[in-house]
C-alpha cells in the first residue's frame, strides 16, 4: 500500500493536535524535535499555555519556565498580557564557529520542521554584530526566528543564539 503525504502530514497534525490537548511533561519526552516545533507554533496563539509552567509575576509581564528547550536549558515565555508572549530561549558560545554552528543548525531544523508555505528571511542584525534568520509564514502572526549575536563584554568576547517564537515584530 502506497501513502500520500498529504494523508500522512494530516494524520500526524491530527496525532499533534491531540497531544497538544493535554501536553504533559511524559508527553513532551516522547515528542520528537519537530513535534516540539509544531506545537511551539500551535501554541503561540494561546500564549504557550499548554507549553507554559511555575509563572513569575513581575510589574510589566509574567515570565514562565516551559516544558521544554529548543536552544540550551533555559528558555522561557514572556507574557505581557494582552494575548502577547513570546517563546525565548539563549545559549552563550566562547567564540563566533561555535554559536554559528549551532544557529546553522536551528536553521536547518526549523526548515525541516515547518514544511510548505514558511519563507526564510536572513539578514545581518540592525542592532549588534551578528545574523539572523527569521521564518514566517503570509497570514500568520507567528514567526520563529534564530539570531547569532555577540556579546562583548569587559574581559572578553562571547556569542549568543537566540531561538524565538512569536509575533514577528517582536523577534529581537
Amino acid at each position: 500500500m502506497k501513502f500520500r503525504p498529504t494523508l500522512i502530514a494530516l494524520a500526524g497534525a491530527a496525532l499533534l493536535s491531540g497531544c497538544q490537548s493535554n501536553l504533559t511533561d511524559d508527553t513532551v519526552a516522547s515528542m520528537s524535535t519537530c513535534d516540539k516545533v509544531s506545537a511551539l507554533i500551535s501554541q503561540h496563539s494561546s500564549g504557550f499555555e499548554q507549553i507554559r509552567k511555575n509563572p513569575r509575576p513581575g510589574n510589566r509581564m509574567t515570565v514562565w519556565d516551559v516544558r521544554y528547550d529548543m536552544v540550551g536549558k533555559n528558555c522561557q515565555v514572556w507574557d505581557w498580557g494582552n494575548n502577547q508572549s513570546s517563546y525565548m530561549c539563549n545559549l552563550s558560545f566562547p567564540d563566533q564557529e561555535s554559536a554559528m554552528e549551532v544557529y546553522n543548525k536551528g536553521k536547518q531544523t526549523a526548515a525541516t520542521c515547518l514544511g510548505d508555505g514558511w519563507q526564510l528571511t536572513e539578514e545581518p542584525r540592525k542592532l549588534a554584530n551578528g545574523v539572523r534568520a527569521v521564518y514566517h509564514k503570509a497570514g500568520s502572526n507567528t514567526a520563529l526566528a534564530i539570531h547569532a549575536i555577540e556579546t562583548k563584554g569587559v574581559f572578553k568576547e562571547e556569542w549568543s543564539v537566540y531561538y524565538f517564537v512569536g509575533n514577528p515584530n517582536d523577534s529581537l
